[in-house]
Order: structure tokens, then C-alpha cells, then sequence
């Protein structure tokens, strides 16, 4: 699973290799986190337009996963 996650990450860095301490500074980052909590919000507002979701369906459960 790691390796995929960091194939995927390899992916989006154009190839190039990424440290550790790159992607933990970017997951603690005050801007990540606006941007990940934006793009949930447009993601849900697109099912929701689209008729995939109804608004009653969403719910956020708090937990918080380590990598």
C-alpha cells in the first residue's frame, strides 16, 4: 500500500523522488488542509448536482488516520 501511495505521489512530482519530511510538512501544512477541506466541498457539491448524493447522506466521522 505504501508503495502504490508513493507511485501515485512519484506521479503527480513529475517522476522526481519525494522525501519524507516533504509530504509530512505538506500534510501539516495550514494551506493543505484549506485545500483538502475545499476540495471536499466542491467534490460534494458536484455528486449533489449530478443526483449521485442527497445532502441527508453526508456525514463526516471524525476519525484520523496515521501514516
Amino acid at each position: 500500500m505504501i508503495s502504490l501511495i508513493r507511485f501515485q505521489l512519484m506521479a503527480l512530482a513529475e517522476q522526481r523522488s519525494i522525501s519524507y519530511h516533504t509530504t509530512n510538512n505538506f500534510r501539516s501544512s495550514e494551506h493543505a488542509n484549506r485545500l483538502i477541506k475545499k476540495s471536499f466541498v466542491y467534490f460534494v457539491n458536484m455528486l449533489q448536482e449530478e443526483e449521485l448524493i442527497r445532502e441527508e447522506a453526508i456525514f463526516i466521522d471524525g476519525i484520523k488516520l496515521k501514516t
